[in-house]
């Protein structure tokens, strides 16, 4: 059986508390310990009733690293990205971080196997696929060939897989070793002016670079760049014919 502990550690001028979730079957990157200063990065902003219903919400969802809550204001914001300096803790406020561990006993032991949390069990990686300790859940292949946007999607569509979809500081950091610090083609696209970007699965991209996305070009008024490229850990619009690095993910 799967086994996951979630430990949110509780920074506070009043106390710290651990809270520990076990057995959530939930996509997340194995983390355990704050290793670096990403940053935070907005993703989601309401009033939640009380603190545990905050970090139900941020459980829910993979992207979110590390969350803020206000008692008194009753105020949520969920963020990617860790930091552990900043000036949001007062008297009347916490900041929790989502540090992850996991059971060895549920890994997967082979580098061709990943574990499918649908199926609650490891799983063969697809011929050419490779797992990494970065994120176990899935399975990489990159192409020899740069490639258009479309081409690339393609590409990984035929493999049964798709471009990646980097929701998590984790994932950001296996696709910039993948691609030696290259810029990457990643999962989502739009159609038209305004159009907010997708990941394939429906959620919302975060984690854009400053000023992103721009549709730079000749003429703002129309669709300059309708696809995203991943570069330095942060997304970027781009033209769909431009080619970089192909790499395919599989979970």
């Amino acid at each position: 059986m799967k086994s996951i502990s979630y430990i949110l550690i509780f920074f506070s001028l009043e106390l710290k508390k651990v809270f520990c979730l076990l057995n959530k079957a939930e996509y997340f990157s194995i983390r355990t310990e704050i290793i670096n200063e990403m940053g935070l990065i907005e993703i989601n902003n309401f009033i939640s009733p009380n603190r545990v219903l905050c970090i139900v919400k941020c459980l829910d969802r993979k992207e979110c690293n590390q969350l803020y809550f206000n008692r008194e204001t009753q105020k949520c914001i969920l963020f990617s990205g860790f930091s552990t300096k900043n000036n949001l803790v007062t008297k009347q406020s916490a900041l929790l971080a989502k540090v992850f561990t996991q059971n060895s006993s549920s890994e997967c032991i082979k580098e061709t196997e990943y574990w499918s949390i649908k199926m609650n069990s490891c799983l063969p990686c697809p011929v050419t696929f490779k797992r990494y300790s970065l994120n176990s859940f899935s399975c990489y292949h990159m192409s020899q060939n740069d490639m258009k946007f479309f081409e690339a999607k393609s590409y990984c569509e035929e493999k049964s897989a798709f471009l990646p979809r980097p929701k998590t500081s984790n994932e950001r950091e296996l696709i910039r070793y993948l691609s030696n610090n290259t810029k990457t083609w990643v999962d989502s696209f739009i159609d038209s002016l305004g159009e907010v970007y997708k990941w394939g699965d429906g959620t919302n991209v975060t984690g854009f670079k400053n000023g992103q996305p721009g549709n730079e070009g000749d003429n703002s008024s129309r669709l300059n760049q309708n696809v995203l490229i991943i570069s330095d850990l942060c997304f970027f619009d781009i033209e769909y014919w431009k080619t970089f690095k192909t790499i395919c993910q599989i979970f």
